[in-house]
């Protein structure tokens, strides 16, 4: 944790939460993917350290109608995302869940049960949104947090004021992992030395 010494604000980031909410938007949500359909992420959509759009066990409507351009107000511009499970379970063995939204063209929604790291609403650099999710889901950067929030909710006041590393070392953590399961970076990495 040495090596954390910068704010979201002071790399140009900031956290959000995501903008849809489910019972007040039924009318635009769909269980099959139309025209004007984009992506509808759920909490659910994460899992083992990436987003899978769509999920068949996701039992919600997993698209949002945005045809008219008042919709678009709950949609995040195209780009790569760190994305945060905003709540865990008190006996869960995380209490940050940390994933990457892949850059694919689309302005995806969130459900508002998700926070999004983001630069100011536009895009970030995949390898660092790799770095951030691969920080954020170490074992050392949870344990901080349950010692430095003790909420069982990652709010967006905290991770504002937790300390990453610089936007180099972010990238260098993304460029030197795979968010894929079967390499699994959780623990290690975070406390590997960073130049």
């Amino acid at each position: 944790m040495n090596c954390a010494r910068c704010t979201l604000a002071d790399l140009g980031m900031t956290v959000s939460t995501g903008r849809v909410v489910e019972f007040r938007s039924r009318e635009y949500l769909a269980h099959e993917q139309s025209d004007g359909a984009v992506p509808m992420v759920y909490p659910a959509n994460i899992t083992r350290q990436r987003v899978v759009h769509p999920r068949d066990s996701v039992r919600k409507p997993q698209w949002f109608r945005a045809t008219e351009p008042v919709h678009t107000k709950f949609l995040v511009p195209a780009g790569t995302y760190v994305l945060l499970k905003r709540f865990s379970a008190k006996e869960g063995k995380r209490r940050l869940v940390a994933a990457v939204w892949p850059e694919d063209g689309r302005q995806p929604a969130f459900d508002n049960k998700l926070k999004y790291i983001h630069r100011a609403g536009h895009r970030r650099d995949p390898e660092v949104a790799i770095g951030g999710a691969v920080w954020l889901n170490s074992n050392p950067v949870d344990d901080y947090y349950r010692a430095f929030s003790g909420h069982t909710q990652a709010n967006a006041g905290d991770l504002r004021q937790m300390r990453f590393p610089s936007l180099d070392q972010l990238c260098q953590l993304g460029q030197g992992s795979h968010i894929h399961p079967e390499n699994n970076p959780c623990g290690h990495l975070a406390q590997r030395p960073i130049r």
